[in-house]
């Protein structure tokens, strides 16, 4: 922390708006309603976990994400 005890806001980067290649950890999650926190449970998607964007759909930007080295996920 700084002299006033305020901690260095690190910059956070969307799933969403990344490009394909794009390799990163989850850190936290925007929405917090109980379905889309259920959801993210049901694919593998925890704090800490690798991300990387595999594949994108142009015409709805849906895409698709391998997590931790698994097999890939269509979100």
């Amino acid at each position: 922390p700084s002299q006033n005890g305020v901690f260095a806001g690190k910059e956070m980067d969307v799933l969403y708006d990344m490009p394909v290649g794009f390799i990163g950890n989850i850190s936290g999650v925007i929405e917090h309603s109980a379905t889309f926190l259920n959801h993210l449970d049901k694919i593998n998607i925890k704090l800490g976990v690798q991300v990387k964007v595999e594949d994108r759909n142009d015409y709805d930007n849906s895409f698709w994400i391998i997590i931790d080295s698994a097999e890939p996920v269509f979100i």
